[in-house]
């Protein structure tokens, strides 16, 4: 497999000539192109290595307007990061992404995201483009070493519980943001002691945890430590509730009766049928843009229905067709695997009404909007 970064550039660029709805919303000249000048951001990387990002290139090899032979590799590669990153940033036990759930013993898909990656970065080559050698960047052989070491530290800790409870770990925990924090506050506490004893370094631990003294500065720049220390007795019996408690009365719905419509289930699609789509040759000719309003249409009609609760709104904003139209493709593929295991996660098929609803008020905003965007000060920078 070969993974070219041109194609996520070629995509942004096919992306960038939309003018009603964008499938890489994120994505921006400084995350393809950045100078020495930049602040250092984890969050232009990430946003790269993303499920939307893979999402839009599949789409646009699908519609025929990437035509990269290594398209399709470089798709798959950033949804593995995107299922590693995930898996490497687990904060709650019950969480909606189950790729971001704690490493345990019940959740054997994030030790197959992690192995994967530590298979594909053990054998991963950089091709110098000018000069054609292949070699191996630090930051290769790092992520092995990372990752292996987080799989360590579970089964070290799994293996020296003696009450054989089950046992899990949070990933955010071990990240480089919290272990700042933590250090940051050693490092105050101690007079900004460069070379600490062990001694030294028990008495600061034992002094923070008594005093509960465990909060940063408000000028650093990491991400705020707000956990909580859980433990599996405390959450045995938490309860998930997923109900609104003041839901909206029916009546306050729209009627369409010219859409027979209900929710949709959606699937993931797997690599064989991504393969059949690209091949077949009576599909109608759509592209990003189209495919992008469609997505868009579908965000909406989940909001609303997760929002108001009602009936009315799901039977005229949703079909019970299948997603076998072209310009749902990108609905399609951002839909994780695991989606259809609970049909009230993910995006819902739109109906013909609302996405005719979608198109008009893009073309009204993309008119009115160049008018008065100055007025409004929208601009101003």
């Amino acid at each position: 497999k070969k993974i070219v970064f041109k194609d996520v550039i070629k995509t942004y660029e096919l992306d960038s000539l939309s003018t009603k709805a964008r499938a890489m919303c994120k994505i921006s000249p400084s995350h393809l192109h950045p100078n020495p000048f930049q602040k250092m951001s984890c969050k232009l990387a990430l946003q790269i290595f993303s499920n939307n990002v893979s999402s839009a290139i599949k789409t646009s090899i699908i519609t025929g307007q990437l035509k990269s032979k290594t398209a399709k590799d470089t798709a798959d590669f950033l949804l593995e990061m995107n299922n590693t990153f995930d898996a490497c940033n687990s904060k709650n036990l019950y969480d909606i992404n189950r790729n971001r759930r704690p490493m345990n013993s019940k959740n054997t898909h994030i030790f197959e995201n992690i192995n994967k990656s530590i298979s594909t970065f053990r054998d991963a080559k950089k091709i110098n483009h000018k000069t054609n050698t292949m070699s191996v960047p630090p930051c290769f052989s790092g992520m092995v070493w990372s990752l292996t070491a987080i799989k360590l530290l579970y089964e070290n800790e799994k293996n020296y519980d003696e009450e054989n409870k089950s046992y899990f770990l949070l990933t955010n925990r071990v990240n480089q943001d919290p272990l700042e924090n933590m250090f940051s506050i050693m490092r105050q506490k101690n007079g900004y002691t460069r070379n600490p004893t062990a001694r030294i370094f028990r008495s600061c631990v034992a002094s923070i945890c008594t005093f509960s003294l465990m909060k940063v500065s408000e000028k650093c720049n990491c991400e705020t430590d707000s956990d909580n220390y859980l433990t599996v007795d405390i959450l045995s019996d938490v309860e998930i509730n997923n109900t609104i408690k003041d839901p909206i009365p029916d009546n306050c719905c729209f009627k369409a009766s010219d859409v027979d419509s209900t929710d949709s289930n959606l699937s993931f699609t797997s690599e064989s049928e991504f393969t059949d789509m690209t091949d077949t040759e009576t599909v109608k000719k759509v592209n990003l843009e189209e495919c992008s309003v469609v997505y868009f249409a579908g965000y909406l009609a989940k909001r609303c229905i997760d929002f108001f609760q009602c009936k009315n709104c799901e039977a005229n904003l949703t079909t019970e067709k299948n997603l076998n139209e072209p310009n749902q493709l990108l609905i399609l593929l951002k839909t994780f695997e695991y989606v259809e295991e609970n049909c009230s996660q993910g995006l819902k098929n739109p109906s013909s009404l609302l996405i005719l609803i979608c198109n008009i008020s893009l073309e009204v905003f993309k008119k009115l909007f160049d008018e008065i965007k100055s007025e409004k000060g929208v601009a101003k920078n």
